[in-house]
């Protein structure tokens, strides 16, 4: 493997990297890992390659995370190896059980950023949720995330799932920040 076994699991592949940059702020490139393979005690993932690319922006980086099962593009004010941070940041505030026992040391504050999310295969996602649930078709998500104010707004477009005996068909939801809690619309 690439790392070693720790709280997230083992990554192996081939890997190409060409990336440039003084420092991790201006960190910019290309990384590609075929033959990628994800897996933690109960889980495993397999996908013929997955590349990242990050481009430097007049303030921040355009991040783009392309694989078999979906890309993910973020761009704003953040970096590649801050970016991350942010969405922990975000879990502590609302879903602090999900994040338990990973320190977040010191997480750049004025990170903004909006992303773009595309799931279009979701069967090797769907058993690290449970393998009782299932989606059906693709899963698209966009929103903006904040981390001076924790603010992260989700809007999930038309999706259907089932978990168990429940089912969804064309579901649509945008979740934000109210009050001490989220409000689902």
């Amino acid at each position: 493997g690439l790392v070693p076994e720790d709280t997230f699991g083992v990554v192996s592949g081939r890997m190409t990297l060409n990336m440039q940059g003084l420092n991790k702020s201006n960190l910019h490139g290309a990384l590609t890992v075929r033959d990628f393979e994800y897996s933690s005690k109960d889980q495993k993932i397999k996908l013929d390659s997955v590349v990242l690319l990050d481009e430097l922006l007049n303030e921040g980086h355009r991040i783009e995370l392309m694989s078999d099962v979906g890309r993910a593009r973020f761009a704003g004010k953040t970096s590649l190896f801050d970016l991350p941070y942010a969405f922990l940041l975000i879990a502590q505030e609302y879903a602090p059980a999900a994040v338990e026992g990973i320190e977040l040391g010191k997480v750049d504050t004025t990170q903004v950023v909006d992303y773009d999310l595309l799931v279009y295969d979701s069967r090797q996602l769907e058993k690290f949720i449970s393998p009782d649930f299932h989606l059906g078709g693709q899963v698209h998500i966009t929103g903006n995330l904040r981390t001076r104010d924790a603010f992260m707004d989700v809007h999930l477009d038309t999706i259907s799932w089932r978990y168990g005996d429940l089912a969804m068909s064309n579901q649509t939801a945008v979740v934000s920040p109210g009050g001490k809690g989220l409000r689902f619309d």
